[in-house]
């Protein structure tokens, strides 16, 4: 029954624990290649280059949203499509009609090549929810919609705290990432985490070598049972591990390192989560703020029951495609900021009543107790005297339910705008 658990912890576990530019201009007469949504599009005409102004082809856009396209021969008109967006180019009116209302110049945006419609890239940006960026080395512009992750902010007197819901592991088409939570952090005073995953000293990894070991001459074939041990053993040998190299670690430490491995087998890489991201691009005099630290995390997973272990250790040990296609809902719950499945994913549902009290000694320690503490320190900074603003990433779980950071900051009177 412990395999029943597996999708559910290494979901909450995600979800608590290239470069490019935007377009510029530049001549060219090569083929230019189109992506949209990080997928490549096949097109009659190429976009092209004139001046500083990238021209992209209309219906091929549109084909590449999944969008429609509509041609009205009297009017000579064509409407491109996309949910409740539309974008109508008159060819002998010479006029641009957008559902955005925005005025914009014909003569500037739009040309024909070829008897085929080209609009702007700066065109696209304005009447449509996606972003444009040009890759010069790869000869490829992309237009993609944005991630809308899962953004609020809470402001008291003079001080504005952001809040960001993270997930720690991505896949690149991850980014970008919608400009109000960009501009939101490069207006910030602070950047707030859970734990400064990049200052992490030698006595923090000394530590954490030493606690993920027993040291009272136990192994774990002593803690977990032979089915389990079993299955870790056929596991590692998928890798040349023998189980030798590792019985020394505790189960905590194991699961960790199996989840590691599956995530990296699914396409999710550590470097395309939300807290690298932003660490990446701090600007060099913007402090961090811990607010728990990584001593603190790996102590958290240590207090776990040994029963409690070898739970996780049993659901990293899952069906690796089953855990990969649930993680990848996940990047695409985020992109899309779907607070109501993501609180679906947080929820836990009884499946056996014999393994309820070790579920409910996990939420408790993952997310209940940790909320509670980490609201008191947004409630410091939000009475801060000093009037500054806070950047805060905390993974996403952190935020929803009835224990969550956004109703326990309500409770204490403060107004959460959500984007």
């Amino acid at each position: 029954m412990k395999r029943k658990f597996n999708l559910f912890i290494v979901l909450m576990v995600i979800l608590s624990f290239s470069s490019s530019t935007f377009v510029i201009g530049q001549e060219q007469e090569e083929t230019i290649y189109l992506q949209v949504n990080h997928s490549d599009v096949d097109f009659e005409q190429s976009s092209t280059w004139v001046e500083d102004t990238l021209y992209i082809p209309f219906r091929a856009l549109f084909d590449g949203l999944n969008g429609e396209v509509l041609w009205n021969n009297d009017t000579r008109e064509a409407t491109g499509i996309y949910e409740d967006y539309t974008l109508t180019i008159g060819i002998d009116s010479e006029e641009i009609i957008s559902s955005t209302n925005l005025d914009f110049n014909y003569e500037e945006d739009v040309m024909i090549v070829n008897e085929r419609i080209l609009i702007s890239a700066e065109l696209i940006n304005h009447t449509l929810p996606l972003y444009t960026y040009w890759f010069e080395e790869e000869q490829t512009v992309l237009a993609t919609i944005p991630s809308k992750g899962f953004f609020w902010e809470v402001e008291n007197d003079d001080n504005l705290v952001y809040l960001l819901g993270s997930i720690h592991l991505g896949t690149e088409d991850l980014f970008p990432i919608q400009r109000e939570i960009e501009y939101a952090f490069l207006d910030s005073d602070y950047l707030v985490l859970e734990a400064d995953i990049q200052t992490i000293s030698e006595e923090d990894i000394a530590y954490m070598e030493s606690i993920m070991v027993f040291d009272d001459g136990t192994t774990l074939e002593d803690h977990i049972s032979e089915e389990i041990y079993n299955e870790l053993e056929s596991y590692m040998a998928q890798f040349d591990i023998p189980i030798e190299a590792v019985n020394t670690f505790k189960p905590w430490s194991l699961s960790m390192e199996v989840d590691s491995i599956n995530y990296a087998l699914s396409g999710l890489y550590p470097e395309y989560g939300i807290e690298t991201y932003f660490l990446t691009h701090r600007p060099e005099d913007m402090p961090i703020i811990e607010l728990e630290g990584l001593r603190y995390q790996l102590d958290l997973f240590d207090n776990y029951s040994m029963a409690l272990q070898e739970v996780l250790l049993a659901s990293s040990l899952g069906d690796p495609e089953e855990i990969g296609e649930q993680l990848h809902q996940l990047v695409d719950t985020w992109k899309k900021g779907d607070l109501d499945r993501l609180e679906a994913l947080t929820i836990y549902e009884s499946i056996d009543p014999e393994y309820d009290h070790l579920m409910d000694e996990y939420n408790e320690a993952l997310l209940t107790i940790r909320n509670y503490e980490m609201v008191d320190a947004i409630e410091e900074l939000l009475n801060d005297e000093e009037g500054n603003t806070y950047f805060v990433i905390i993974g996403a779980a952190h935020y929803v339910g009835e224990d969550g950071i956004i109703h326990l900051l309500e409770e204490k009177d403060f107004e959460v705008l959500h984007y």
